[in-house]
């Protein structure tokens, strides 16, 4: 299998990507720019892994589910994604550690992360997957 093919197995599906925009207000999860606007504007936005698909094993049935989940998926414009997501090298996939999701993520449940209970919650699963799948930080 190319990594072409394992990336697209990873692929978040539409519900998922509006779940996601629904979650940031609209929002991209770094700048809060209104990704409503961006588009008009012609620019792109993206759906990112913040566990990247690169890490994933096809054939795990808990990192499809994961990989693929809404709590996986933040959108992000497109300098944001260059800048936090991948460093402009967007085949290898970028890492965040989960505890920099506050400072580097504000606008992951909108304006502010206005529902902080919400955030604890999902910072905490990805947290958990992140320690799944790289050991846990030492």
């Amino acid at each position: 299998m190319t990594n072409d093919q394992k990336r697209a197995a990873f692929n978040f599906t539409d519900d998922v990507k509006m779940a996601a925009a629904k979650r940031q207000d609209g929002l991209c999860a770094a700048c809060g720019e209104s990704l409503e606007v961006l588009i008009k504007d012609g620019e792109y936005v993206h759906a990112h892994h913040l566990i990247p698909a690169q890490c994933g094993n096809i054939n795990s049935a808990s990192d499809l589910q994961f990989l693929k989940s809404e709590d996986n998926c933040i959108y992000l414009c497109h300098d944001c994604h260059y800048n936090y997501g991948h460093d402009g090298n967007y085949s290898r996939g970028g890492i965040t550690d989960p505890a920099s999701f506050g400072r580097i993520f504000p606008y992951a449940f909108g304006r502010g992360n206005a529902r902080k209970g919400s955030f604890g919650a999902w910072k905490s699963k990805v947290d958990q997957e992140f320690n799944r799948v790289f050991g846990p930080k030492k």
